[in-house]
């Protein structure tokens, strides 16, 4: 049996072992969904919610002492404020952080998940926790340093926006050399490329972050550490930036949609309810806290879509790019000639 550098064993299944279209990808991605939607929503769950619930905890307990002594933001010592406020900001900083550890240790338990159901086997939530669990470390500081690359991309495309978006005649220039990209297989040059980037609102940010998007399948189903990583995912991309990004923004406006509605429409509900009781801005507050508190809920319900998404995009780049699935055919080969001898 194969078995791949965090210990799954098992042939990828047939249909999984050939390059996949943009829409099989998002086909397969339902698929996958429809047969183990309980177990995902179980390995989300399990980390999301208990942390949903802290976060709420400590929020409602900050409101509470903001309430019970309201005079420390009008205080009119700038210390007391600015005490008050780091206070915050760091209470903020370290549930963000939480939140975000829960999140993609879920997630790389999801793919895990995903990468047994494509092997044909039966996954399981503990098993899949298993392998998330024993790529923490490497979990935990890819997520770190993705965080410290976003937030030096985003200053520097902030910068790119004064220097060259600007300039660039508010996206004309983009929208020009897209088209030449498009139509000239012959004038795809570098320049070309690095024109549209550094003159697209952002650009630097949206190319990058679509670059490193597979950053957690090389940690759990290779075993890679946290920087070999987004390497991985960065070269995996090369030649097929354009056919990711679509997949990836339209797996992410469905599940967007689909994450939205409960609480889109459970806010205007509730929002209603006590707006006619207690006046407009209490109605408007309680529409704000029902409508983020159902975000966080109907993550774990349809989160696991993206996950899916980006495991089978991982495996059809590496067939590719690698052939890793002629080599898994040969291996299957090879293992049926030895059998029949």
């Amino acid at each position: 049996m194969q078995q791949n550098a965090t210990g799954a064993s098992g042939q990828l299944l047939p249909r999984y072992r050939q390059p996949l279209t943009f829409g099989a990808v998002l086909d397969e991605t339902f698929q996958i969904y429809r047969k183990e939607w309980l177990r995902l929503i179980g390995i989300l769950a399990l980390l999301i919610v208990p942390t949903t619930v802290l976060m709420g905890a400590l929020g409602a307990f900050t409101v509470f002492s903001l309430a019970s002594n309201p005079g420390v933001l009008t205080s009119r010592d700038p210390a007391d404020v600015l005490q008050f406020m780091g206070s915050a900001a760091a209470a903020g900083a370290v549930l963000g952080l939480l939140f975000g550890l829960a999140t993609v240790i879920a997630g790389a338990a999801a793919v895990a998940c995903t990468d047994r159901v494509m092997r044909g086997q039966e996954p399981a939530v503990w098993s899949s926790y298993g392998r998330a669990l024993g790529r923490i470390g490497g979990v935990f500081l890819g997520m770190l340093a993705l965080i410290v690359a976003y937030v030096v991309l985003v200053v520097l495309s902030s910068v790119a926006v004064l220097l060259w978006v600007l300039p660039g005649l508010f996206g004309l220039t983009p929208l020009v050399a897209l088209v030449v990209w498009a139509a000239n297989p012959g004038a795809r040059q570098g320049w070309l490329k690095w024109l549209i980037i550094l003159t697209t609102p952002f650009g630097l940010a949206i190319y990058f972050g679509i670059k490193w998007a597979l950053w957690l399948q090389p940690i759990v189903l290779e075993g890679r550490g946290p920087v070999e990583a987004i390497q991985r995912s960065q070269a995996l991309m090369a030649g097929n930036w354009f056919r990711s990004a679509g997949v990836l923004l339209v797996i992410g406006l469905i599940t967007g949609i689909l994450q939205a509605l409960p609480g889109g429409i459970l806010s205007i509900l509730v929002g209603g309810a006590v707006g006619l009781q207690g006046g407009a801005d209490q109605g408007y507050l309680a529409m704000n806290v029902v409508s983020n508190a159902a975000n966080f809920i109907a993550y774990p319900l349809f989160g696991g879509l993206a996950f899916i998404t980006t495991t089978l995009l991982f495996v059809d780049l590496r067939n590719r790019h690698e052939g890793t699935d002629l080599e898994e055919r040969l291996s299957e080969l090879e293992s049926s000639s030895f059998a029949a001898q």
